[in-house]
């Protein structure tokens, strides 16, 4: 007779009462880091965005003068040579003038003399006439002129002015002729310019062309679409920042959903011998 052997049940893949594998997150892998990256960049683009709208509404609202101007901060200029000017400003609209007038707007300069030195001058020229009239005349050319943050050290105030020999101008400003903005006098002295397209600089000397200039220096913008911009700011930043949120909530999401195992059944070992 023949005897049949039965073998015990194979045990369950994991230590689980019923046999069954419970489910298992699935971590913080490639695809969640990556969404979770990109979406906390994306957080931070928007606060930049939205920070920068807020600072341009509070100039805007708090910090124009009278007659709607924005100024940077007095900067003091005093060279024992025959002018100051300032770098090249180059302005290139694409033709669209509209843009430069809705971002700059007017712009004003006002120069202050700080010694009794005689009559200031202060100009605005295409910078090839500029280069043209003080080559080879001991000059100084600063980086930029005032600041607009009224918080700054008086170091950081300063400008960096770079040096420059040479000898006195063959003739007083006053005599030339390709200034598109000029004002001389005793000072106070202020010069409106409306930017067009082109490469310009500004000069400060004496009206007569004599060594040794010195005046508090600082210049104004109208800028009529600060406002505009500001509020396109808040736009993109909100857009930005709804991204983002949506990025990491995803990622968080993900990360912590179950990963769902299949299961496999494992028959009965049997045996039987005759």
């Amino acid at each position: 007779m023949a005897e049949v052997l039965h073998g015990s049940p194979a045990r369950p893949l994991s230590g689980a009462a019923g046999g069954t594998p419970g489910p298992r997150r699935r971590g913080w892998t490639t695809g969640p880091v990556a969404a979770l990256i990109s979406g906390v960049v994306l957080l931070l683009v928007a606060t930049g965005c939205l920070v920068g709208a807020a600072a341009l509404l509070w100039a805007d609202q708090t910090q124009r003068d009278s007659d709607g101007y924005l100024w940077t901060a007095d900067t003091e200029l005093v060279t024992s040579r025959y002018a100051v000017t300032t770098e090249v400003i180059p302005l290139d609209s694409g033709g669209a003038q509209w843009a430069v007038d809705g971002v700059l707007g007017a712009t004003r300069l006002e120069a202050v003399p700080t010694t009794a030195d005689g009559d200031l001058f202060i100009g605005v020229a295409d910078a090839d006439d500029v280069a043209e009239y003080l080559r080879g005349v001991g000059h100084v050319e600063v980086s930029e002129l005032g600041s607009t943050r009224p918080w700054a050290w008086a170091w950081m105030m300063r400008p960096a002015m770079t040096d420059r020999a040479g000898d006195a101008p063959a003739a007083a400003p006053d005599e030339l002729d390709f200034w598109v903005a000029q004002a001389s006098g005793p000072g106070p002295l202020t010069l409106e310019w409306q930017p067009v397209d082109g490469n310009w600089q500004m000069v400060l000397m004496r009206a007569d062309g004599g060594a040794g200039v010195a005046a508090d220096v600082r210049i104004a913008a109208g800028s009529p679409g600060l406002a505009v911009l500001a509020g396109g700011l808040v736009v993109a930043g909100l857009a930005v920042l709804v991204v983002g949120v949506l990025l990491v909530v995803l990622a968080v999401r993900k990360a912590r959903t179950p990963l769902t195992l299949g299961t496999s059944t494992t028959p009965s070992a049997t045996g039987s011998s005759s």
